[in-house]
């Protein structure tokens, strides 16, 4: 147990709420915390809704701001928050909750890295003209 938990586990309950709104009306867009289902013993959720950590995934890639002039950190940061949700699923030995974050994770990098890179793709393509920059990564929009 680290030395936060023991902190958190000290405080009362009405404590507790009180230092997440704290914490809220310090960090508003945390507010998806509250109807994310989070790993606990003895909690038996099945499946919890891929779409919850669909937002949080899209959300964490908008975080390093816009296309060229991403920041890294603020996006890595959160991915992997959610990325630690699904390890806490697997040791609380709820699997299926766990699949469900890591897939969604898995997936919805691979399909913005695909976007970002055909879009980029398609700008060098307007602007160069030249066909060999593109042929492999996005041989449908060169056509």
């Amino acid at each position: 147990m680290n030395a936060r938990q023991k902190k958190l586990e000290q405080r009362e309950k009405s404590e507790l709420i009180a230092i997440i709104q704290q914490m809220l009306r310090q960090e508003p867009g945390l507010e998806w915390i509250l109807t994310t289902p989070l790993p606990a013993s003895g909690s038996r959720q099945d499946s919890p809704d891929p779409e919850m950590y669909r937002k949080q995934v899209l959300a964490a890639m908008e975080a390093g701001g816009q296309p060229g002039r991403r920041k890294l950190q603020p996006v890595e940061r959160r991915l992997k928050a959610i990325k630690d949700t699904a390890d806490a699923f697997v040791e609380h030995q709820q699997y299926i909750a766990a699949l469900t974050v890591y897939e969604v994770l898995v997936t919805e990098i691979i399909e913005h890295r695909y976007q970002h890179a055909a879009t980029e793709c398609r700008q060098n393509w307007h602007h160069s003209g030249g066909a060999s920059y593109c042929r492999l990564l996005c041989r449908d929009h060169a056509q």
